[in-house]
C-alpha cells in the first residue's frame, strides 16, 4: 500500500468511525430531546400549582403617573419619582380620587412602602372627607415620623392613639406601612409588626370621633418634608 493509499485508508477508517459515533450518539440526543420536553411539561405543571397572588387587591398607584390622585393645594408639592409620589414643597395633601373622582372606602386594609428624610413628618389619612385646604382634622392619620421632635412617631394613630418615641424603622430606608380599618377599630402595622390597635367604639372624647367612611390622602407637611410612597394598594374588607 503506497503513502496516498494509506493516508485514504486512515481517512475511510476515520470516517466510519464518525459515523459509527454519530449512530452511538443519536439515542441519546432524542432522550435529550425528550428529557427537555417533559422538563417543560413538568415546570409549566408546578408553575400552575404555584398560589396565585392573593386576590381583592387595588392599586391606587401605577408607579409612573398621578393618574387617580389629586392635590387639595400646591399641586406642585407632588411628583413621581423612580416610581415613588414624593411630597417636596408647600403644605398639601394628595387625595386618592380613583376613576371616578370621588372614591371613598370604608373598612379596608392598605398597605404602602414609603422612606422618609431626616426630620421628615407625613402621614397616611383614611376616612378623611374632602378639604380644600389646611391641616387635615376630620379623619384618621397613620403617623409617619421616624427623627426628629414629636410627640407621635411611625406608627401610631394622630391624636386618637399616639405612639412615643423610638420609631421602629429608621430614615433612608423602605418600609411597610399597614393599616386596617374594619368598623370602629384599627390596626396599625409596620414591617409586619402591630403597632397600635384602636377602638372607636371606646373613645370618649367627642371632638375625636370619626366617620366610618372617606377618602385616602397622603400628607405633604412643608418644604423641609420629604416623604415617598410607592406600592401603594388596598383590599376593600366585607361590608365595604
Amino acid at each position: 500500500m503506497n503513502r496516498y493509499m494509506s493516508a485514504n485508508h486512515g481517512f475511510g477508517r476515520a470516517a466510519a468511525s464518525f459515523r459509527d459515533f454519530l449512530a452511538v450518539r443519536r439515542f441519546p440526543s432524542w432522550l435529550l430531546a425528550f428529557s427537555m420536553i417533559a422538563g417543560a411539561l413538568t415546570g409549566n405543571v408546578t408553575r400552575a400549582a404555584e398560589p396565585m397572588p392573593e386576590s381583592g387587591w387595588i392599586n391606587l398607584f401605577d408607579g409612573q403617573t398621578l393618574q387617580g390622585w389629586k392635590a387639595n393645594e400646591s399641586p406642585e408639592t407632588w411628583s413621581v419619582r423612580d416610581g415613588a409620589i414624593v411630597a417636596d414643597g408647600p403644605v398639601s395633601h394628595l387625595f386618592y380620587v380613583g376613576p371616578d373622582g370621588a372614591t371613598e372606602f370604608g373598612d379596608f386594609e392598605l398597605k404602602a412602602q414609603v422612606r422618609t428624610t431626616p426630620n421628615t413628618n407625613s402621614g397616611v389619612f383614611f376616612r378623611q372627607p374632602w378639604q380644600d385646604s389646611g391641616w387635615l382634622q376630620r379623619g384618621f392619620e397613620a403617623q409617619i415620623q421616624n427623627s426628629g421632635q414629636n410627640k407621635c412617631y411611625t406608627g401610631g394613630l394622630w391624636i386618637h392613639a399616639d405612639r412615643p418615641a423610638p420609631s421602629p424603622v429608621k430614615d433612608g430606608e423602605w418600609f411597610e406601612l399597614h393599616i386596617i380599618a374594619v368598623g370602629e377599630k384599627i390596626t396599625v402595622k409596620v414591617n409586619g409588626q402591630t403597632m397600635t390597635e384602636y377602638d372607636g367604639g371606646k373613645e370618649t372624647r367627642k371632638p375625636l370621633k370619626r366617620a366610618l367612611r372617606g377618602r385616602i390622602a397622603l400628607q405633604g407637611h412643608g418644604p423641609k418634608h420629604h416623604p415617598e410612597f410607592r406600592d401603594i394598594r388596598l383590599r376593600p374588607l366585607p361590608g365595604q
